[in-house]
């Protein structure tokens, strides 16, 4: 074929794949992987540009003009993953455009250098490349991977996730090149790891590292770095025994819960009566922070819990908000709960230090904040004489003291667990002295006949308590 043939004749002339991303008409649109694509539209971008070189079917104009358009495409997907920077020689002795970078190979960190379109070609062959030797581990894709992690999370799951990369960083797994991980090597990598820390974790522990490992594999995915996802990896006996048993979570004696309620009264403060509101129901932070004025129920001494207090999204100009639904199961824990009248004297005395306050508890004009609650907690455990616990003792506290073994169902219930493994695990040995502060401690024992689980409404609320 000569040189000079008319390329509008052909079926897919070269002027028509320029305008259509050249090829991208082929891809399917419903596939997960959209690097994935990218990558196999360029190999056959670069297939069907050497057809028409080897058959004359184009000048070199239109040629330069196509491995442009392939060369931006690959600079792209190189920069999304790529995170460390280029340096520049101007020593004299290079070109101006001369630059080298690192990257972490199998074996260890290396340089990558040339003029910077040479240096984009090779990391585009190190990143998406066929060679599964010369393919990037997960630590070198860890710091794009963040910034890709953190789009739609809060910081504080970030920091969970790095944690457990702790764990990772520098195994075999780690370092080997992310194409050729396996389930097996998973296995491998939990195995190894729960023989050198044998009864030192927990299962929470193993499963943030599961998921940190998968989370970052489904990064490598949607980037086109691998081209399937890695079966999920179960934990084998061998690893199962080596789990460390869950050690109960320490609480306040009954006489200090005692000290702690007589101090707590003579208070005036809102820390002091979210405090004591806490100790008397066992509530999650969460959702007595968020708390309205409208989920109090004086004639019939309930509770609505609904929403929750978190941690703002990043970039969100805020450190905390509320919002609608609870934590942990969302079904069950949107409820109303009993109190009893001493209880609800402490809601009370609350909302009449702020009279106009949108929420119950409030300080400073919004809703009370976890980390300057906490600090106020510790000060009236030194008051008080006793020894400070974490505030979500309160949980483990109240649970113990209303775990006799037979009212399993109605603390599942008023708690807002799932099931009945969560009461299981709050059965605490706590000393009975003072057992008249149980008098103080809500009963739960008719919870189902007070209020449905998941009332629609206060109107539906009232009609099925009236049935």
């Amino acid at each position: 074929m000569q040189k000079n043939t008319d390329i509008s004749k052909i079926s897919a002339p070269v002027s028509a794949l320029a305008k259509t991303g050249f090829a991208s008409e082929t891809l399917p649109s419903h596939d997960h992987s959209v690097g994935m694509w990218q990558i196999e539209e360029i190999r056959m971008n670069e297939a069907q540009l050497q057809t028409y070189r080897d058959n004359g079917m184009m000048n070199t104009t239109e040629a330069a003009e196509l491995n442009n358009m392939l060369f931006s495409k690959k600079e792209r997907m190189v920069l999304q993953v790529h995170k460390n920077k280029f340096s520049y020689r101007n020593d004299g002795k290079h070109r101006k455009d001369y630059c080298y970078t690192n990257v972490k190979g199998v074996n260890g960190s290396k340089k990558v250098s040339g003029v910077y379109a040479d240096v984009i070609l090779k990391l585009y062959a190190f990143y998406f490349g066929a060679d599964d030797d010369s393919n990037a581990s997960l630590s070198e894709i860890r710091n794009s991977y963040e910034a890709w992690y953190m789009q739609g999370r809060q910081p504080a799951t970030l920091k969970v996730d790095q944690n457990a990369y702790t764990h990772i960083k520098g195994s075999k797994l780690d370092r080997m090149p992310i194409r050729r991980i396996t389930h097996q090597d998973i296995k491998a990598f939990f195995i190894n790891f729960s023989k050198e820390h044998a009864g030192e974790y927990a299962k929470s522990t193993y499963d943030k590292l599961r998921s940190c490992i998968y989370n970052m594999l489904e990064y490598a995915l949607d980037e086109g770095i691998i081209s399937t996802r890695v079966e999920k990896y179960h934990y084998s006996k061998a690893v199962k025994v080596c789990f460390a048993q869950m050690e109960p979570r320490e609480t306040w004696t009954t006489k200090e819960h005692g000290r702690l309620i007589e101090h707590l009264e003579a208070k005036d403060d809102v820390f002091s009566m979210f405090f004591e509101y806490q100790l008397l129901t066992g509530d999650r932070y969460e959702t007595i922070s968020a708390l309205r004025r409208e989920d109090i129920d004086e004639e019939r001494c309930l509770v609505h819990i609904h929403a929750h207090n978190t941690l703002a999204p990043a970039g969100s100009g805020s450190t905390y908000e509320v919002k609608e639904g609870t934590k942990g199961n969302g079904q069950n824990g949107r409820r109303w709960m009993p109190i009893l009248p001493s209880t609800l004297n402490v809601l009370k005395r609350a909302m009449e230090l702020n009279p106009d306050g949108e929420y119950v508890f409030e300080f400073r004009g919004r809703a009370v904040q976890y980390s300057t609650y906490v600090r106020h907690v510790n000060i009236l455990c030194k008051e008080a004489g006793v020894t400070y616990h974490n505030p979500h003792s309160c949980r483990s506290f109240v649970a113990s003291k209303l775990n006799d073994g037979s009212n399993i169902a109605q603390m599942s219930s008023y708690f807002g667990w799932s099931d009945k493994k969560m009461a299981l695990r709050y059965n605490r040995d706590i000393d009975r002295e003072n057992a008249e502060i149980l008098e103080k401690l809500p009963k739960v024992a008719s919870v189902h006949q007070i209020a449905p689980a998941n009332p629609l409404s206060k109107e539906d609320n009232e009609k099925a308590v009236n049935a």
